[in-house]
């Protein structure tokens, strides 16, 4: 499928080939400006301080007086809109003072983190260390890398916050262009309005410029932190990674994680049981409450009023009563179910601290198999409930933070408020739950961390099993490495209150594939659609094929352009990339697909201009044939011996080409025949005329034409001059066949006699002969 594109659109195929060449051969271009070095922060922060006094100086000198307003041209809306971006912008510009001086702590910080960790080589106490103490660092560990990857989060924020921002200002930066034509084209009495517009246009892009500096900042300030955390975590590990290799585990260290695995087990099934008797009396009253309500609607209409109303009355309070048992129900069952969870987490805890303990001081393979088979059982069922934890705590805290909002926002026209208390307390205690049932589960999750990096088997003793998994984890790993892989950083930047900040989108190995992917299958799709598309044009526009040609030629190279445009855009690629690949794309485009491109627009030359179109009669180098296609690089022409030849676009612009069909499809022909001298040459002449235009398929106009085309040296030469349209006429050699056939019987009918080339002799009778016999004298 990939070739037959290709094939049909070589052009693309080039420019594809030669952008991802282009990728390729350049550097990974970097976040600096070359030469010209960044603005210190103290140049930034004067900067930001001039202008956030001019912006104070402008909101003190603000008119009071609306008619000195509506003078200048300006409605109130527009005046409204004025102040306040003003003081838009004072926040905005005292923000960014406060992110500038953030971000000189935070380098400061991160300087001093990194001597830090240069220079650790080891605790000051020698080891061995407790497994409480080990356990903490391999904990403060996945804390940091949890506070890591919060932080590319975030990151990642910031940067989409940033290019909304960019685009915002390219957008206020058009509206000022706009409103600067405005005010060259407008009238004496509209200066002042115009002028009034313009100023309100400078003073928006001002408000995005402003954002824009002040988010700059603050991404530098969270790259500055983000790589503080880790170097921060990176000497966690090597500290973690320090005492785990020279404190094993010993027996000590496993009662006492035992025992308080135990209380804690003990802990947890008392309050199981306490849990277990508040659903069941939570599910009593919720039934109680349901059945008084089904005994009240069950009671006819009250004949008195009053009492109607009083009736109707209970019935909302005890439905908004056993609404309230009901969420209390819920609560009370997941909380037993959480605490249950929490048993078993205990129990795969101590489970973990047996087979680490196995795992260290008893060397046996099988014992090491079942430790390594614990882990990765413990550790599948600790990732499922972590993500199940962590959802089921969002939508709880959501239902919180709703439940709370109802309850503050509580009118004496409500009711009685304490059925929506008891309902916020329920979710309450039903968040508490979750949250130690999480912290449990990131615990195990800390020691398994803390197991799996510390833990030490010899080589020999790992199964094939476990062999090949660890290769297939190995092979995903290096996949996803090599998916991810940077091929280039494309800068792109922008110049904003004198700094220029510059944005930055990497082009991944993985992202190409995907466009690829897109572009290929967006091309399949394109050619059916067009090959479809190309016979109902061909059929609405018949006799005018080769416009259709030229409208389904626009056609693929417009969904083409799109198709490349769009896989880009899918896989967030910037179009700015072509900026940094041009000239490879040129150079590609000049050496490799000259030729192609010459007979790319050489065909497109062919198809506008229109000197060969479909269907076609043309001889090219004495070669003459039909023809069938235009290409995007060749012409393919049908020879009428039934041989296919494929002509570049190009030599049909450079060479003589003879287009029989260029005006009209009618060519003329030409039949000679021979009569014996003394014929009858009108009655020849008339048998000619008659057999040319009793043929079907000769034209009557032109008319034919009957010559006595020469005295030759047998006979009398006649030729006939006949039309032909060839574009019905597909063999014009059978009309010449059937001329001279009908010509024979013709001929006959009146007696005369196709020559043939003949010599007459004449010998001298005047004299006698002269015979000699030469044969003896030879002989002699």
């Amino acid at each position: 499928m990939i070739q037959r594109h290709i094939r049909r659109q070589p052009w693309l195929a080039v420019a594809f080939l030669s952008f991802v060449a282009g990728m390729l051969s350049l550097p990974t271009f970097s976040q600096g400006n070359g030469d010209v070095s960044p603005p210190s922060s103290e140049m930034q922060q004067g900067v930001v301080h001039d202008r956030l006094a001019e912006i104070r100086r402008r909101l003190s000198a603000l008119p009071v007086d609306a008619a000195a307003v509506q003078s200048a041209g300006a409605t109130d809306a527009e005046w409204g809109e004025y102040k306040r971006t003003l003081r838009l912008l004072a926040q905005l510009y005292q923000t960014h003072l406060d992110s500038l001086n953030r971000l000189e702590s935070i380098r400061r910080y991160h300087r001093e983190t990194a001597e830090k960790t240069l220079a650790w080589h080891g605790f000051e106490l020698p080891g061995p260390y407790a497994a409480d103490f080990i356990d903490y660092l391999w904990n403060a560990v996945l804390a940091k890398e949890r506070e890591v990857e919060a932080l590319r989060k975030e990151q990642a924020l910031f940067d989409r916050t940033l290019e909304d921002a960019r685009l915002d200002l390219k957008r206020t930066e058009q509206g000022v262009r706009k409103a600067d034509e405005r005010l060259e084209g407008s009238a004496l009495d509209e200066k002042e309005r115009a002028n009034w517009l313009r100023s309100l246009s400078d003073l928006r892009r001002q408000q995005e410029e402003a954002r824009l500096a002040m988010l700059d900042t603050e991404r530098d300030f969270h790259n500055e932190l983000l790589s503080v955390r880790i170097s921060e975590q990176t000497l966690l590990k090597r500290q973690a990674l320090t005492a785990s290799r020279i404190s094993p585990l010993t027996p000590a260290d496993l009662d006492a994680k035992l025992t308080l695995l135990d209380r804690k087990q003990q802990e947890i099934e008392a309050a199981t049981q306490k849990a277990i008797e508040a659903d069941r009396e939570s599910q009593a009253r919720f039934d109680a409450v349901r059945e008084r309500l089904e005994k009240m609607q069950e009671h006819g209409k009250p004949a008195n009023p009053q009492e109607e109303q009083a009736r109707n009355h209970e019935i909302v309070k005890n439905r908004v009563e056993l609404d309230a048992s009901k969420l209390e129900t819920e609560a009370a069952a997941a909380i037993l179910k959480i605490m249950r969870m929490q048993a078993l987490l205990l129990a795969m805890r101590r489970e973990l601290w047996e087979h680490r303990y196995a795992s260290v001081h008893q060397q046996a393979s099988k014992e090491a198999e079942t430790a390594m088979s614990a882990y990765q059982r413990i550790r599948d069922i600790v990732d499922s409930w972590l993500d199940f934890l962590g959802a089921e705590l969002e939508i709880i805290r959501r239902r919180v933070d709703d439940q709370q909002q109802h309850v503050d926002a509580w009118k004496q026209e409500y009711g009685d408020r304490a059925p929506a208390m008891r309902e916020q307390a329920a979710l309450v205690r039903w968040e508490s739950m979750l949250r130690g049932a999480l912290a449990e589960a990131e615990d195990l999750d800390g020691d398994l961390r803390s197991w799996s990096e510390s833990m030490f088997r010899p080589k020999e003793s790992i199964s094939f099993a476990e062999r090949l998994k660890n290769l297939q984890l190995t092979i995903y790993k290096l996949s996803v490495e090599a998916w991810n892989f940077e091929i280039v950083a494309v800068e792109d930047k922008i110049m904003v209150e004198g700094r220029e900040i510059v944005g930055k989108r990497s082009v991944t190995l993985g992202k190409i594939m995907q466009a690829l992917a897109i572009l290929v299958i967006g091309l399949w799709c394109s050619t059916r659609i067009g090959n479809w598309w190309r016979g109902r044009i061909m059929q609405r526009f018949s006799g005018k094929e080769s416009s259709a040609l030229l409208i389904h030629r626009i056609f693929s190279m417009a969904t083409a352009v799109l198709l490349v445009v769009f896989s880009l855009l899918a896989v967030n690629i910037p179009l700015t990339v072509f900026a940094f690949v041009g000239g490879a794309l040129a150079i590609g485009l000049g050496f490799g697909a000259q030729n192609i491109l010459n007979n790319f627009i050489s065909g497109l030359i062919l198809l506008v201009e229109s000197p060969i179109r479909l269907n076609d009669i043309v001889e090219v180098d004495g070669v003459r044939g039909r023809v069938n296609d235009i290409g995007a690089r060749c012409c393919q022409i049908r020879c009428f011996d039934g041989i296919d030849m494929l002509i570049p676009n190009s030599t049909l612009l450079e060479k003589n080409v003879t287009n029989w069909t260029l005006s009209d499809h009618h060519m003329r022909f030409t039949i000679s025949v021979d009569a014996a001298y003394g014929s009858p040459i009108h009655d020849v002449m008339s048998v000619l005329k008659r057999a040319v235009e009793e043929h079907p398929r000769t034209l009557d106009d032109p008319a034919p034409e009957i010559y006595l085309q020469e005295f030759g040296d047998s006979s009398l030469l006649f030729r006939a001059d006949y039309w032909v349209d060839i574009s019905k006429v597909p063999n014009w050699m059978r009309v010449a066949s059937d001329l001279r056939i009908r010509l024979e019987e013709l001929f006959d009918e009146i007696g005369v006699v196709i020559s043939f080339p003949q010599r007459d002799i004449h010998l001298d009778s005047v004299k006698p002969l002269k015979i000699e016999l030469v044969g003896a004298s030879l002989h002699a």
